[in-house]
Parts: structure tokens; sequence; C-alpha cells
């Protein structure tokens, strides 16, 4: 499998967010929500292509289905594979590849393009995940796996993530260090960590974003035979980066993990 943005920072990434688009004679297309004279895109073959522009877009890998960004994620070696025999229903297919076609900052992100996946790509659901947070992309190379944060999405966590308590085996407690990957403390009995989970998707989306700074850990929710969930806890914000807010007794929880490793 690929492997390109590590997820452990993937809510710490800048993504280009396309707004506002102009369409003249069904053809042209101008950004930032207006005529934009830095740049000039055209709508060729049903997909966008760049004429000209002064400005660049380092595009994250994402494919946007059903108004959601969903970012490419990373499994390491040593977790569980994402395979075929996890993946379900097709429900789209990518129309339109950005990369080098799109260098138009207010281009305005549709439903079925990607940044790098080709035209044609399926994206199936993964079996035991609601597909509103996790997708894969069957693609020439092998599956690669997607997760979403939508935007503005109000509710609890359970409107992001869908039922992860039911199936959730384990926790990782993973330190604030440069890869994310060194662990100080786990939950391992399979009810425990459920309960938390549950508590977890219990919490609050506000729409007060976490600037990303203090006192952190990654957690991985850990899953029989799948890829696990992986979350940024920021201590003293109570907060799942970006926008959800948990109970002091989940983070009380976590803290006890790392203090009994």
């Amino acid at each position: 499998m690929r492997q390109n943005v590590d997820m452990w920072k993937k809510w710490l990434i800048g993504f280009v967010v396309s707004v506002g688009v102009l369409v003249i004679a069904g053809m042209a297309v101008f950004g930032r929500g207006g005529i934009d004279p830095y740049s000039f895109t055209v709508i060729r073959d049903g997909c966008p292509h760049t004429l000209w522009s002064f400005s660049a877009v380092d595009w994250a890998p994402f494919v946007q289905h059903d108004g959601r960004n969903y970012y490419e994620q990373t499994i390491r070696a040593d977790e569980p594979q994402l395979t075929g025999a996890l993946l379900e229903e097709t429900v789209g297919t990518v129309q339109c590849i950005l990369g080098d076609q799109v260098q138009d900052t207010g281009y305005q992100i549709r439903d079925d393009d990607s940044a790098y996946l080709a035209p044609g790509t399926q994206l199936k659901t993964v079996r035991g995940f609601d597909p509103r947070f996790r997708l894969a992309a069957d693609t020439e190379d092998g599956l690669v796996l997607y997760e979403t944060w939508p935007e503005g999405l109000v509710g609890t966590g359970r409107d992001v993530f869908g039922d992860l308590d039911t199936r959730a085996s384990g926790i990782a407690v993973n330190a604030d260090v440069s890869d994310g990957e060194t662990t100080v403390g786990r939950i391992d009995d399979p009810e425990t960590a459920r309960t938390l989970v549950t508590e977890l998707l219990e919490g609050s989306l506000t729409s007060d974003r976490h600037d990303g700074v203090g006192d952190r850990y990654f957690l991985e929710i850990e899953f029989e035979g799948a890829p696990p969930v992986n979350l940024v806890l920021f201590v003293d914000a109570r907060r799942i980066h970006p926008d959800l807010v948990v109970s002091q007794q989940f983070v009380d929880a976590i803290l006890a993990a790392v203090d009994g490793n």
C-alpha cells in the first residue's frame, strides 16, 4: 500500500479550500469569489484545466465525495492493513484529477474531484465503518484509505465517526514526539476501550476550532482486522483536534493509561 501523508498530522496540514466560482459561457472559471486576473481555468471534457496562473496550489491528497473532503491516510506496516475483504459497495467514481491541472487558488472543488487519484478510480465503503467518515479508493497501485472531518458540522462525535464503539478492541496512547509512534500507554481491555470510545462519541462539536497548541497525545483506536482510527488529543483543552470537546472523564482515563505504563 502506498504511504503518503502522515495521518497523525492531517489536522495540521494546510489544504487549499476553494471558494467562489464564476462560470462564463459554461467554460471559463474564475476563482476567489469573482474574476481573478492572475488565473484562468476552463472546463474541458468535463474537468478543469488552468490555462495560466501566477499562483501555485500544493494539493493535499484528497477526494471529494457527497460534499465532504476525504484525506489519504497512512497505514503502518505493523498495523492491520486495508484488504479487499474489507471492501463493500461502490459509492462513487473519481471524475477529475486536479494535481498539476488546476493551479487556480479560487477553484471550487466539486464532488468526484481528487488531487491525485486517476479518473475512473472507484470509491468503496469499508465494512464496519460509517462511509461518511471512512472510504477506500481502489487504485492500480493498491487500496488507499481515506477519512474525513467535515467542516462546520454540528452535533456530537458520533456524527463524525459513526458507531466506532461497537467494534473498538483497544486504544494506544502515543507520545508527542516527531513521529507520533512512541507508545506511552495502552488500554487493552476491549470493554474498557469501547466505553471510552462511547465517551468520545458523545463529545460535542464546536465552531470554536482549536489552534493546535498545547500538551497532546496521539491516540490510536484499534480494531480487530481493520486499520486503526488516529486522533490527536489536546489535554488541557479537552479537545480532539480540531473541534470535538470530550469529557474530563475521557481525558483522565487517557492520562491514567500513561501513568500506569
